[in-house]
């Protein structure tokens, strides 16, 4: 026996792909949309700290240098 195009096996598969399908995509779309956004707040951020270091060291070599 062959089965037809509308057996509940097939829907119940067909069903299932649409539900990968769509997981799939939703898992690239949030990807995309929060990796981006993620690494521009922690370079945001790691721009800031380094920032307040080289300040830092900079305050530092000026004391250096005047007790010397």
């Amino acid at each position: 026996m062959s089965e037809s195009w509308f057996s509940p096996q097939v829907v119940m598969q067909f069903k299932e792909l649409i539900a990968l399908v769509t997981l799939v995509w939703l898992l690239i779309h949030t990807y995309t949309r929060t990796i981006p956004r993620i690494q521009s707040d922690f370079m945001l951020e790691l721009k800031a700290v380094l920032g307040k270091l080289d300040d830092t060291l900079d305050k530092l070599t000026l004391e250096i240098r005047n007790r010397k």
